[in-house]
Formats: structure tokens, sequence, C-alpha cells
């Protein structure tokens, strides 16, 4: 049950990662409008950093409920 339950967090995370990476790609390929400054580097920070820390406290969580 344990190993489902990562696969579906982890498909979950990677359709996550995959929706900003297009919204940046459709915000490049725009032109990069000036009212949507922000989209890119709050993109890459999620990516960067949000991603990776969400995924360990996921595998933490799962750990700890495991023992």
């Amino acid at each position: 049950m344990q190993k489902y339950l990562v696969i579906f967090l982890v498909l979950i995370l990677c359709l996550f990662a995959a929706s900003i990476m297009l919204d940046i790609a459709r915000y490049v390929m725009n032109g990069m409008p000036n009212y949507d400054f922000y989209v890119l580097p709050i993109g890459a920070l999620i990516l960067m950093i949000g991603l990776p820390i969400i995924y360990n406290l996921i595998n933490d969580l799962i750990k700890k409920r495991s023992k």
C-alpha cells in the first residue's frame, strides 16, 4: 500500500512540475509580456526549491508512518 502511495504522490508532483513548466513555456512563447513578469521567477523558484522540499516531506512522513 505504501509503495502505491509514494508512486501516487510522486505522480502528482510530476504533474504539478509539468504544469509549471508549461506555464513558463507559454510565458516565453508569448514574448514575455511586462504584466506577467512574476510567472518565470516564481515558477523557477517552485521547481528548484519547493518540489524537492515537498518530496522530502512526503518521504519522511511515509518512513515515520511505517515505523
